[in-house]
């Protein structure tokens, strides 16, 4: 009994949490609390045939935007779950677009672009890891609830971050990685961090990963697996003709000491009061680095598989 009122008194307080911070959104465009995820810069997924698919919108420029009185489901219906239990329906001409003259537009417009000069992401990144030989910059796929949230982690820590065996924590340390190059579709996001001046800047060519260190006497080490990239870089190539054994060797080899992570660890392990990664010491300012222990994101993706949108928040 006990254990179930927990249960209960949980789901409570998210649903209350959910609906402060819905209530936060102003304008009728988040009626549902669609920016709850879709916010954050940098999402996105590897859809069919290595096709790129962006999630993100942003809502500053939303709200600018021909469409910013509608609320998200006037046009994406049937959507009441997080993530959707099947593919949004885009509905032009039931609220706005009717009559034959005006669906004649619609057919005729690349619905897919609505939303384009909303989007950022990442589309290349000077990544050193061996990781990225064989994954790209969007790699998680598995879990539908999490999975672009999960790669939009990928500009901002390095795999190691999450991935890592770690044996003595308490030599490890989180800062700083070496600037990489990076082109953006849409506009920068993320952190540069000047080495000189131990400042942050918003990142523009060049943008700034938090990674893993080993305190060792006279300074640290980074933990990240640059070592024998160019075994990685052959197992890519087809002349090469390995066969099954010798890539399942390679494969281990470069998988030794790597981890998957529960969801629910993965996001308290940062984004909670005495995480693991100190944003304060970080750079980052007091507000921000509350923000980031904050993030009510974080209560839902922890707890839910699927989340039931509550029917109060519907049009």
């Amino acid at each position: 009994m006990p254990h179930r009122e927990c249960n209960m008194k949980k789901s409570i307080y998210l649903i209350v949490l959910i609906f402060f911070f819905m209530s936060q959104l102003s304008r009728a465009a988040d009626n549902s609390g669609c920016f709850t995820c879709h916010q954050y810069a940098g999402q996105a997924i590897t859809a069919e045939r290595g096709k790129l698919k962006i999630l993100h919108i942003d809502k500053d420029r939303f709200r600018k935007s021909t469409h910013k009185d509608l609320a998200c489901q006037d046009c994406h219906k049937g959507i009441t779950t997080m993530p959707p239990a099947e593919k949004p329906k885009i509905d032009c001409n039931s609220t706005c677009h009717q009559g034959k003259e005006e669906a004649g537009k619609v057919k005729k417009y690349a619905l897919n672009k609505i939303h384009e000069g909303q989007q950022s992401v990442v589309i290349s990144l000077a990544d050193k890891s061996p990781c990225r030989i064989c994954h790209d910059t969007y790699p998680h796929s598995r879990y539908k609830m999490t999975r672009a949230i999960l790669n939009k982690h990928s500009h901002h820590i390095t795999c190691e971050v999450c991935h890592l065996e770690i044996e003595n924590p308490d030599k490890i340390l989180y800062d700083w990685m070496d600037a990489e190059k990076v082109i953006f579709k849409g506009a920068p996001f993320g952190v540069y961090y000047d080495p000189i001046e131990k400042t942050l800047l918003e990142a523009q060519r060049t943008i700034s990963r938090i990674g893993l260190y080993k305190v060792e006497k006279g300074g640290k080490v980074p933990l990240m697996k640059e070592w024998n990239s160019e075994i990685a870089r052959e197992l890519k190539v087809p002349e090469k003709n390995w066969n099954d054994d010798q890539s399942i060797k390679v494969i281990n080899y470069y998988h030794k000491k790597i981890r998957k992570m529960e969801i629910k660890d993965a996001c308290q392990k940062c984004h909670r009061e005495s995480g693991m990664i100190v944003f304060g010491t970080l750079g980052y300012s007091k507000k921000r680095a509350q923000e980031l222990k904050d993030i009510a994101l974080e209560k839902i993706v922890a707890n839910y598989e699927v989340f039931h949108i509550p029917q109060v928040f519907m049009k």
